[in-house]
């Protein structure tokens, strides 16, 4: 949503997760998914092309590790992606690890794409 120039986020998700719950809003003008717990930060970087969205970089800060966090951005990010019917180009290692192990993501990726052309 736009006013004046200035992109309002829009929450996408909660989700909780051993108690905690993560809110995960879209900053189209930062270009990322962010997650904030407490005073931290979380994000999933992307870049959009046309119809094809490919995630850059995860980054979830050391005091927030292992609460599901970078899973509950790239969950969302994944239904957004979806829901607005794009491709999927995951540059992101986490991003290619969380879609081999959510098989229900595959079909997001371009029919070419192969696992170790993100990997690096």
């Amino acid at each position: 949503m736009e006013r004046g120039g200035f992109y309002i986020r829009k929450v996408i998700a909660t989700m909780a997760h051993d108690h905690d719950a993560v809110t995960v809003t879209e900053n189209m003008a930062e270009q990322r998914f962010e997650a904030h717990i407490g005073a931290h930060l979380a994000v999933a970087e992307y870049r959009r092309d046309g119809d094809t969205i490919t995630f850059t970089h995860t980054g979830v800060p050391e005091e927030i590790e292992g609460r599901g966090v970078a899973s509950a951005l790239a969950h969302t990010a994944l239904e957004q992606a979806r829901a607005q019917e794009l491709t999927v180009i995951p540059q992101c290692s986490f991003f290619v690890t969380y879609i081999r192990r959510h098989p229900e993501y595959a079909n997001l990726l371009p029919t070419t794409y192969h696992p170790h052309q993100s990997e690096g």
